[in-house]
C-alpha cells in the first residue's frame, strides 16, 4: 500500500484523504528513505498540494502530536503564517500574538525556529527572554496562569524528526511549512493563517472547516505576504460554522497609510525582538508598527473580542499607548523566567 501510494505521488497524481494520511504516517514513522522523502515534498512543491491531501497530512501530524492540554472550556486563539513568501518581514505574527494576548485574548503560538528566513517564530520569542523548551506540564502552568502558550514545535512533533534532515537539505518551503499552522496539538477555537499563495487560501480553508474551529481566517495580502497586508490589498476567507466566505481588506479602512513592502522588513531575532519592544514602548511608529497592530486587530476580531476590525485596531493601538500592552508581555515573560528557573533548580526536563 505504502509503495503502491509513494509510486502515485511520483507520477503526479492526486491523493486522497486516507490515501495522504497512510503516507505522512509511513513518513513520520521513518519508513522512507532519505532519497523517497526528498523526491516526495519535492513533487508536492512542483505540482502543489491539493486540499484532500492537506486534509490527510494534517490529521496524521495531529495523531502523531503530544498533546497540550488546554483548561475546560477554553476558548483559545492560535495566528501563524505559512512562511516561504520570500519577504523577510518582522516576526508579524508571533509579535501580533502577544498584543492579542496583551488585549486579554487567550493564545496558544505554534511555531518553529526558521528553516528558511532570518527569523523564526521561537527565534524571536528566545531573543525577547521567552524559554521556548519549558517541559509541557510548565507550559500548560503557564497558560493556566497568564493565557499565553508558546508550543516548540520540535517538542510537540517529535516525529518530525524523520523528516528533519531532507528539509534541512532541500532549503525550500515543502507541505510542511503549510501544515505547521494546520496541525496545533490542542484544540484552539479560532485560528488565523497566513499563507504565501493565494492559490492556497480555498484549501486551507476547506481544511479548517473539516478540524473542527469555532471561527477561522486564511489572508493572503498583497503583494505576497503571509499575513494581513498595509502594502495593498488582503484578500481572507472567513471560516465560521462550516461555511466559508470571502472579505478583502485594505488598510485605508483603518485610516493607515498604504506602505512599500520594504519598509516592514525585518532582520535577525535581535533586531526584530529591539523592534518589537520599541514599538511596544511608543519609540516606533509608521509601518512596522501598522503592520502588528492591524494583524493583531484581526486576531482580537477573530477571537469576538471586537465587533468589527475598525473597533479592534482602536483597542489594540490603546493598549500600546497606555503602555499596557508592554506591561503585559514584561509579566509573561517574568512569570515564564520563573517557571523556566523552577524546572532547572527543581531537576525537571
Amino acid at each position: 500500500m505504502k509503495e503502491e501510494i509513494l509510486l502515485r505521488v511520483l507520477n503526479g497524481e492526486a491523493l486522497g484523504a486516507s490515501e495522504a494520511y497512510t503516507l505522512m504516517h509511513a513518513l513520520m514513522s521513518g519508513e522512507f528513505t532519505q532519497a523517497q522523502m526528498g523526491a516526495i515534498l519535492g513533487v508536492l512543491r512542483v505540482r502543489g498540494e491539493h486540499k484532500e491531501e492537506l486534509l490527510g497530512f494534517a490529521r496524521a501530524m495531529r495523531d502523531f502530536a503530544t498533546p497540550f492540554l488546554l483548561p475546560a472550556g477554553c476558548l483559545a486563539a492560535d495566528n501563524c503564517g505559512t512562511g516561504g513568501d520570500g519577504r523577510g518581514t518582522l516576526n508579524i505574527s508571533t509579535g501580533a500574538a502577544l498584543l492579542a494576548f496583551a488585549l486579554g485574548v487567550p493564545v496558544v503560538k505554534h511555531g518553529n525556529r526558521s528553516v528558511s528566513s532570518r527569523s523564526g517564530s521561537a527565534d524571536f520569542l528566545e531573543r525577547l527572554g521567552f524559554p521556548i523548551d519549558l517541559a509541557r506540564t510548565s507550559m500548560e502552568r503557564l497558560f493556566a496562569e497568564t493565557g499565553f502558550a508558546f508550543l516548540y514545535a520540535p517538542l510537540y512533533h517529535p516525529a518530525m524528526r524523520a523528516v528533519q534532515g531532507v528539509r534541512r537539505e532541500l532549503k525550500v518551503r515543502t507541505v510542511f511549512n503549510i501544515l505547521g499552522p494546520l496541525t496545533t496539538p490542542c484544540s484552539v477555537a479560532y485560528k488565523m493563517v497566513g499563507v504565501y499563495d493565494p492559490k492556497l487560501l480555498e484549501p486551507v480553508a476547506y481544511v479548517l472547516s473539516l478540524l473542527g474551529v469555532r471561527r477561522g481566517l486564511v489572508v493572503w495580502g498583497e503583494p505576497g505576504v503571509d499575513e494581513v497586508s498595509v502594502s495593498g490589498k488582503t484578500r481572507c476567507l472567513l471560516v465560521e460554522k462550516g461555511r466559508i466566505s470571502p472579505l478583502t481588506f485594505h488598510p485605508h479602512e483603518v485610516g493607515f497609510p498604504e506602505y512599500p513592502v520594504e519598509e516592514i522588513q525585518g532582520g535577525d531575532p535581535a533586531e526584530n525582538a529591539r523592534l518589537f519592544l520599541d514599538i511596544l514602548s511608543g519609540e516606533v511608529r509608521g509601518a512596522h508598527r501598522d503592520t502588528l497592530v492591524v494583524n493583531a486587530a484581526f486576531l482580537v476580531w477573530l477571537s469576538e473580542r471586537a465587533r468589527s476590525i475598525a473597533e479592534a485596531v482602536q483597542k489594540v493601538e490603546g493598549a500600546i499607548d497606555s503602555g499596557r500592552a508592554l506591561e503585559r508581555v514584561k509579566e509573561l515573560l517574568e512569570v515564564a523566567q520563573r517557571m523556566k528557573e523552577g524546572e532547572v533548580h527543581g531537576g525537571h526536563s
